[in-house]
């Protein structure tokens, strides 16, 4: 099953591969008609199967989407299976008057604003849907576990600059 559906336009079809590409890295499996149609198939019963499986639907809102009648009859769909909904703009849009009311209320990521093109807000946001994720990442069970003395890697990733290491050598020499 996939749990994120990926409604856009063909004509955006190059940035929203780049983004659907890191939706996968991160581990979420997605819905795209690029590989989500197969050869003999009927294109609407597979889009109207898939949204309705899906747990959350991911609009890419562009001048060229906004257009599109099959963007917003994939909309149209998702609002009417009660399907949590992302907006995410990659171009400068004004909403148009036939998908208002799907989005009324709804948060839209600017991802034509941010550098990372609105990816670590689409991620946050799928993680707080609680959309499963295939990626394996630490569980509070493997925090207990460490804490109670059996052995476990610690990840310093985040831990900054060699100078903070510097910094703890030459604290710990000191006493």
């Amino acid at each position: 099953m996939h749990s994120v559906f990926l409604s856009y336009s063909r004509q955006d079809t190059a940035v929203v591969e780049r983004v659907a590409e890191k939706i996968e890295q991160a581990g979420y499996p997605i819905w795209i008609d690029r590989s989500g149609i197969h050869g003999g198939e009927q294109w609407r019963n597979a889009i109207v199967d898939a949204i309705e499986a899906a747990n959350v639907f991911i609009i890419f809102l562009s001048p060229n989407s906004v257009k599109s009648t099959n963007v917003r009859k994939e909309l149209d769909l998702a609002d009417t299976s009660k399907i949590s909904i992302i907006p995410i703009t990659i171009a400068s849009i004004t909403i148009p008057q036939q998908m208002k009311y799907q989005l009324a209320g709804v948060q839209i990521i600017d991802g034509w604003r941010l550098a990372d093109g609105g990816f670590s807000q689409i991620c946050r946001a799928l993680k707080e849907l609680q959309v499963h994720c295939n990626r394996h990442s630490q569980q509070p069970s493997d925090v207990s576990q460490r804490q109670s003395g059996e052995p476990g890697n610690i990840d310093l990733s985040g831990l900054g600059s060699l100078g903070f290491l510097s910094r703890l050598m030459f604290f710990h020499r000191k006493h």
